[in-house]
């Protein structure tokens, strides 16, 4: 099994072998060089050894430990987050682990990082990874008084939860007096705001592992109770004084995402491009794992789609390779409208594929699409279901302005530019502004002669109107998981976008061969989101994207 010769042998993929790192306990708890050996096993072989896989932060600058790891008699530089968890485990009071049986499985040393070829195939693997070790230890860092508080704080609130489930139910959400002011919400907060919980590799470790462990050097909580500290806290009310929302959230759709998967089996998992979208704030050092990391937890027809994970081609090819099998797979235009989230500073990007390198935080329902009739975004936001007596309506159509027709699309040519056929509904030539001063004074001055007495709203009603309007847009959603307020100011400028011409375009409905449109996004236009606009006998034209 092991080769002393060579650190990393060939891997067979046809076979899933991967490489396991079995370490030797130091005889004290002195720091002393972390030594062990890696071996190569299959995963389809069942005398595979049980083994344990390893969740942690490689670092934006992959920052390097003092010393390096000796395997096999080799030298082998391990990165500093790894080789603190490495010296944590060869310690004789790390009690939990048995290092004369366990294996471990860590990414940075398991995997030949020089053969691209080796690290495609393995991320491949790592969904089977995960899911058939026994356990995945999170290393989220050394330990510390603060992080020994955060942990300790996190324990008494999930051995709280029952009683505040009652009180909940007895009245609304509110934080109980002992823990107002409580110095354990600042080193919780610190703790959630770890770089662990915003990497995107971390969210398929998180949620595949069969048992669960975070440590903070040599404290550690379970997974299991990390879940019901949260719903505890859920449970407390308003959390603003006490985590910062962006801390919360993270680990908070964390556990959102895990208890959809765990609920019902039957569930459809969610589709690549929602899970792209849903980790749309996600950290990445690779912009091309913005697929691949989520890859292993998408629905089998993505994965297909999608193909194998590779590494052969930059990201303005993958990401435009995604688009083209989405549409031609689906049918459905639903994936552009994600580049009016993820848009591209980039010059030259094509307007209708969306840029994953973007940074977009995710919302409750982020596009008009996440509520389509189609099945092609397929995600954990169904549309409240209606009741008629006993009986229960399945999924309820929400939009879908083509009707019961497919989306036509034309293959892309050698320019990146998109074609696809539709019909122009109307074509707006300016936005009224708001009545000036002078306009006011008169309104005002004749408002007792008109024959209807009634004063006109004043600009901040109509402001009111217009962000209820904006809010209406996405329909009401059994996830409470997710309530928060609209992101009224995005919607807002969404909604006063129209439609932009590339340099040298046209007019609505003047198709010459030189027009070309950029896409700007989705519009919802009132009585004709349900298929109405093809009965209306307009000529149906093709658009030509760029």
């Amino acid at each position: 099994m092991v080769n002393r010769a060579v650190l990393y042998d060939h891997l067979k993929s046809s076979s899933a072998q991967i490489r396991l790192i079995k370490l030797r306990r130091h005889d004290t708890n002195t720091i002393g060089q972390v030594s062990g050996e890696l071996a190569t096993f299959s995963l389809d072989d069942p005398q595979c050894p049980l083994f344990t896989t390893v969740s942690y932060t490689w670092g934006s600058a992959k920052e390097y430990g003092d010393e390096p790891v000796k395997l096999n008699g080799q030298d082998k530089v391990a990165l500093k987050n790894v080789l603190a968890l490495l010296r944590m485990l060869c310690c004789t009071s790390a009690e939990n682990f048995d290092l004369a049986e366990d294996w471990f499985w860590i990414d940075s040393i398991c995997i030949n990082q020089d053969n691209l070829s080796e690290r495609s195939s393995q991320v491949k693997l790592m969904g089977q990874i995960y899911r058939q070790a026994k356990a995945t230890i999170v290393w989220l860092c050394g330990g510390s008084d603060d992080t020994n508080t955060a942990i300790e704080l996190l324990s008494h609130l999930a051995d709280r939860r029952h009683e505040l489930r009652k009180d909940y139910k007895k009245r609304a959400k509110r934080m109980p007096e002992d823990l107002c002011g409580h110095p354990g919400w600042k080193s919780l907060e610190r703790l959630l705001e770890l770089p662990w919980w915003r990497r995107v590799w971390t969210l398929q470790e998180f949620l595949l592992a069969k048992e669960l462990t975070f440590y903070c050097g040599a404290q550690s909580i379970s997974r299991r109770v990390f879940r019901k500290a949260l719903h505890s806290i859920e449970l407390c009310g308003p959390l603003e004084d006490y985590i910062r929302k962006a801390a919360w959230t993270t680990a908070w759709n964390r556990r959102r995402l895990i208890q959809w998967y765990e609920q019902d089996h039957n569930r459809p998992k969610m589709s690549l491009v929602s899970l792209m979208a849903f980790c749309g704030d996600y950290e990445t050092t690779d912009p091309r794992d913005r697929i691949w990391a989520m890859h292993g937890l998408a629905r089998e027809e993505d994965r297909h789609m999608t193909g194998r994970p590779t590494y052969c081609y930059d990201e303005r090819t993958l990401y435009t390779g995604l688009v083209q099998a989405f549409l031609y797979k689906y049918k459905s235009l639903d994936i552009m409208c994600f580049a009016q989230l993820f848009q591209s500073k980039e010059d030259g990007w094509p307007s209708w594929i969306p840029d994953w390198r973007v940074s977009c935080p995710p919302y409750v329902v982020p596009l008009m699409v996440s509520q389509s009739a189609s099945d092609a975004l397929a995600n954990f936001r169904p549309v409240a279901g209606s009741r008629m007596g006993a009986k229960k309506f399945k999924r309820i159509t929400a939009y879908r302005a083509s009707g019961t027709e497919e989306y036509a699309v034309e293959p892309v040519d050698m320019f990146n530019h998109l074609s696809c056929r539709g019909i122009v509904i109307d074509s707006i030539d300016g936005l009224g502004g708001l009545p000036s001063r002078d306009e006011r004074v008169i309104i005002q001055g004749t408002a007792s002669t008109s024959p209807v007495n009634t004063t006109p709203a004043d600009a901040d009603h109509k402001e009111e109107v217009f962000d209820g309007l904006v809010r209406s847009l996405v329909l009401n959603r059994h996830d409470k998981y997710l309530e928060s307020l609209a992101p009224v100011p995005r919607y807002r400028k969404e909604f006063r976008q129209l439609v932009k011409f590339a340099d040298g375009g046209c007019e609505p409905g003047s198709l010459g061969p030189a027009c070309l449109y950029k896409f700007v996004g989705e519009c919802y236009v009132d009585g004709m989101m349900d298929g109405e606009a093809l009965g209306l006998g307009r000529e149906v034209q093709d658009f030509k994207i760029e």
